[in-house]
């Protein structure tokens, strides 16, 4: 009796340990294939940033990777790469605001200076006064 009754207790525990063991080895399998699955996206996403750095177009992008360019575009918007046409016209705007900026501090520097030469002919033209002034007092009193 006593017998029975732990024999049909290991046959519980031996069937839930072989239940787990299916739940486990189906979590193993599901894990293993989303892996493999999530590798092979890595992959083409680093093909397709590689591409999309080296293309001008999203056109060039497509023939290179013979993908759809709404395909391409849907893909680099979901994940946040930049497109070629937007990274040149980033690039491009970067370099028009540096030549701006270049230009704005040349114009400045150009007016420093235009403003340091009417102050050093001011004061020239000032010492040039005094010295005419002096010159006179001199001729006043007989010195000259």
């Amino acid at each position: 009796m006593l017998q029975d009754v732990l024999n049909r207790i290991l046959t519980i525990v031996i069937a839930v340990d072989v239940f787990a063991l299916g739940v486990l080895v189906v979590f193993i399998i599901n894990f293993r294939i989303n892996l493999r699955r999530r590798i092979a996206e890595r992959e083409f996403a680093m093909l397709l940033i590689s591409a999309v750095q080296k293309s001008e177009t999203t056109e060039q992008v497509s023939r290179t990777l013979n993908i759809n360019v709404s395909e391409i575009t849907n893909f680099c918007i979901a994940r946040g790469i930049e497109l070629p046409e937007a990274r040149i016209a980033r690039l491009e705007a970067v370099k028009r605001q540096k030549e701006e900026e270049n230009r704005r501090i040349m114009e400045e520097e150009a007016n420093w200076r235009a403003e340091q030469e009417h102050i050093k002919e001011a004061l020239q033209r000032e010492k040039e006064a005094d010295l005419k002034k002096r010159k006179e007092r001199l001729r006043k009193f007989g010195i000259s």
